[in-house]
């Protein structure tokens, strides 16, 4: 196993800078020595399930849209959604959030 340190300065990640003295790279894998240890995984007692990904039907119901304006508004990246293959899928929450951004502005 190789491993090397590199001296990268400031870095900034969404919006937050940070000053990192080193990173450990190891395979091509870069881990973050400075915020290794506060990141926690949940308690074996809860388990996360992530939110399941809709259909361009079933989002489009929720919307009380055509599917295929509901694809059109994807492809044109007003509305987040995710291309795979020949499908859109798409997250309850992020439709819910997206029509209360509509109706705010």
């Amino acid at each position: 196993m190789r491993s090397r340190t590199i001296d990268t300065g400031a870095i900034s990640a969404t919006g937050v800078s940070m000053s990192v003295s080193s990173q450990s790279v190891n395979q091509g894998l870069i881990v973050n020595s400075a915020i290794s240890n506060t990141v926690r995984k949940p308690p074996a007692s809860e388990s996360w399930t992530p939110e399941p990904l809709l259909d361009s039907e079933e989002a489009a119901a929720i919307m009380k849209v055509h599917p295929k304006t509901l694809q059109k508004l994807a492809r044109q990246g007003r509305i987040p959604g995710v291309h795979v293959g020949k499908l859109w899928r798409f997250r309850a929450s992020v439709i819910e959030a997206w029509i209360a951004q509509q109706m705010a502005s």
